[in-house]
Parts: C-alpha cells; structure tokens; sequence
C-alpha cells in the first residue's frame, strides 16, 4: 500500500506540473500539429530517457549523502515548502484563470518565433534537448524531485522505480492526450473542467507537501532526542 502511494503521489505531482504551459507543452502542440498524434509519446520517452539519467546519476553520486538525517530534513522542508507553493498556485489562482482553446494555443504558436531547426529534430532527441534546456527542471529535480528520490531510498529500487514509473506516466497520459486533441483539431478541457482539475490537482499537492513537512519535522524531533 505504501509503496503504491509513492506511485500516485509521483503521478498526481508530475501531472500537476505536466499541465502547467511550458517549452515541452509548446513543442509539442507545434509537432503534433505538423507530424500527427504519435510525436507526443516520443517527446515524452525524450524526456523519460533524460531523467532516467538524472535519477541514475544522483543516486551513483549522492547516494550516502541522501540518506543522512540533515539532508532529508533539508530536502524535504524545501520541497514541501515548494509543493505548497504550487499547490496555493493552482487552487486559488490557475484554476481561476479561464484554460485556452486549442484554437487559441494554435494562434498564439503561430504568433511566436518559429524555430524549424528544433521542429526538424527527432521527438525523442527533441523532448530531451527542451527538457535539458529549461531552468525549471533543473531547479525542480534539485529540490522537489530530490525529496521524492530520498523518500523512495527507503524502500531501495522498487521504490525508485515505481516513482519513476508514476512520474512518467504522468507526463506521457498529459503530453498524449494533448498530442490526440490538436492533431484531431478539437477542443481539450476547456472551461470549468480544467480548472475543477486543476484545483483538485491543487489540494492533493498541498496534502503531500504536509506530508514532507510533516515527515522533517519528525526526523528532526529524533535527532534531537538523540
């Protein structure tokens, strides 16, 4: 039970983020518009293959270090304290905010640069370049993403596996259905059904940020017992 909500909490967040308008939700909506539906899943193995990566990398390099009192305390004030955040954001003010048509998307990506050297990448080398390239990943996996890794140590690999899988899975329903939806010309979840997801992705984010919190401040009280 334990280490399926690792899995859902890694969805619920992943997905939170995956919806929030950015570089890889831009490129995506302009190569399914060229090239089809299928360029959604390859983005998101890109992206996938990337942060397998990172994941493998930071637990080869940091792995003692991750797993020492003070760093989870650290790690998990940080992120829950930014889960928070994004939570707040999301339930009082994007899901306030009415959500764009793909009508409207379209007309915006015709109005922006056009980039054809990247729209002529592969997907799958594309979705890891954007990914690379956007300080918001970066600065995610070094707080957010760090707390999550530390909290699914504890449980060795199977835990990192199934926060990997939960969290990638997020990312490839969001990018695919995006993909299916502008490649079929229809609207996807305009109105009050993106924002009633939104909010609801907005109070389970600040639940799971109580967690973090919650889980620090316990470490905290046994070290200093100790």
């Amino acid at each position: 039970m334990v280490l399926m909500g690792i899995a859902v909490q890694a969805f619920t967040v992943g997905l939170s983020g995956a919806m929030m308008p950015g570089p890889l939700l831009t490129y995506t909506i302009q190569l399914a518009y060229k090239k089809g539906f299928r360029t959604g899943p390859q983005i998101v193995l890109g992206h996938a293959i990337l942060e397998a990566l990172l994941i493998s990398g930071v637990i080869a390099g940091l792995g003692s270090v991750l797993a020492m009192p003070a760093t989870k305390i650290g790690l998990w004030l940080i992120g829950g304290g930014l889960l928070g955040w994004m939570g707040y954001d999301l339930l009082w003010k994007e899901s306030r905010n009415p959500a764009l048509s793909l009508e409207e998307t379209a007309a915006a990506r015709e109005e922006a640069p056009s980039r054809p050297g990247l729209t002529n990448l592969h997907p799958v080398g594309a979705g890891m370049l954007i990914s690379a390239s956007n300080p918001y990943w970066a600065l995610w996996w070094a707080t957010i993403g760090l707390g999550f890794i530390t909290k699914s140590l504890e449980y060795g690999w199977v835990g990192i596996f199934l926060f990997f899988l939960g969290h990638i899975s997020s990312d490839l329903v969001w990018y695919s259905l995006i993909a299916a939806a502008v490649a079929g010309g229809r609207r996807f979840l305009a109105g009050r059904a993106y924002q009633a997801l939104l909010m609801v992705c907005g109070a389970f984010l600040l639940v799971i940020a109580a967690g973090f919190v919650i889980d620090a401040i316990r470490i905290l009280q046994s070290v200093i017992r100790v």
